[in-house]
């Protein structure tokens, strides 16, 4: 899901006991994503868009 802050976002699940699958790192394609996982099994992948980038870029 896309969501405004990635790494607040982060942090904040982490700090309530979710287990972290990918730290927030910058894509190729121009979003910060992070992924993690909460005490049921459920992964969420979360993202900030931050860039639009053309296919010669990417």
């Amino acid at each position: 899901m896309y969501i405004e802050d990635t790494d607040e976002t982060y942090r904040r699940a982490i700090g309530a006991g979710g287990e972290s699958i990918e730290e927030p790192k910058d894509t190729p394609y121009g979003d910060r994503r992070a992924m993690m996982q909460d005490e049921w099994g459920n992964r969420c992948q979360i993202a900030t868009h931050r860039e639009d980038l053309s296919v010669n870029e990417i």
